[in-house]
């Protein structure tokens, strides 16, 4: 029983980092990699049922959203930072 467990929680987590990956890649290229869905792409590769296919489908969804919001964010502090140090040595050339 553990056994099977161990397999299916590692073809899950397998499947999750494919799908990750397809994404970026459409993402990256600006194209779809796949004509079928994602979730019908893992099904077949890896054999899954509709609520295993689904939920890494899902999951890999909200990583690349939390991603990509994380790096909008750490632009928007760089920007901040570059900017206060600008003003920094603006003030340090004018004395």
């Amino acid at each position: 029983m553990v056994e099977i467990l161990t397999q299916t929680i590692e073809i899950f987590n397998t499947a999750k980092r494919y799908v990750f990956q397809i994404i970026v890649r459409e993402k990256r290229w600006n194209r779809k990699l796949h004509t079928d869905s994602l979730h019908l792409v893992l099904k077949r590769k890896y054999q899954l049922n509709d609520y295993y296919a689904n939920s890494a489908v899902q999951e890999a969804r909200a990583l690349f959203t939390g991603i990509m919001e994380l790096q909008n964010i750490y632009e928007k502090q760089t920007q901040e930072k570059l900017k206060k140090i600008k003003q920094k040595l603006k003030q340090e050339r004018t004395k």
